[in-house]
Order: C-alpha cells, then structure tokens, then sequence
C-alpha cells in the first residue's frame, strides 16, 4: 500500500494513475517470472531458510486491495487528521 498527498494526486491524475498501474505489474512480475529469483536474493540478504520466506510472500502478504483494507486506511485518515488538526503544516493524504 502506498499513499500520495491528495493536492498531487488531484492535480497529477494521469501520473497517480500510471504509478498505481505500475505498482501493480511489480507485484505481479514479482510473484511470477522473478519469484524464484527474489526469493534466493532474499535469502542471501536476510540469511533466512528458503521456505520461510517463500511462506511469508505466499500465505503471510495479502496482495489483494479489498474493501477491508480500504476501511482500515479510512480509519488511519481520520484519525490522522483528527490528530494534526491543529497542525497546519502536515501534509493531506490521498486513499
């Protein structure tokens, strides 16, 4: 998940829309073609057993954005904002 400042994102659309696209072929390359690859790489870096982290990007991360997710980050916006309110200088989030 990622999120963008809401002025940017209004103002850039096309380029909001192009990185949200984007984003979604890594993941996608990312579980098919390179998976193998990642894994080995990962592995190395973490010095972690191969099947440990092939079971956390298989069975532990949920790839899906669904209407669950969107409710939690709506939570996090208001309460972010309730918290800043008086805050004039932190930025404005785009869910």
């Amino acid at each position: 998940t990622w999120v963008a400042q809401a002025d940017w994102a209004s103002s850039h659309e096309d380029d909001y829309n192009w990185v949200c696209f984007l984003l979604g072929k890594a993941v996608e390359s990312g579980l098919n073609m390179y998976f193998n690859k990642i894994i080995d790489i990962a592995s190395n870096k973490l010095n972690l057993d191969k099947t440990h982290i092939e079971d956390y990007l298989t069975r532990k991360i949920q790839y899906n954005f669904t209407p669950k997710h969107q409710e939690g980050l709506e939570l996090f916006k208001t309460l972010y904002d309730n918290f800043n309110r008086k805050q004039e200088n932190f930025l404005k989030l785009k869910i």
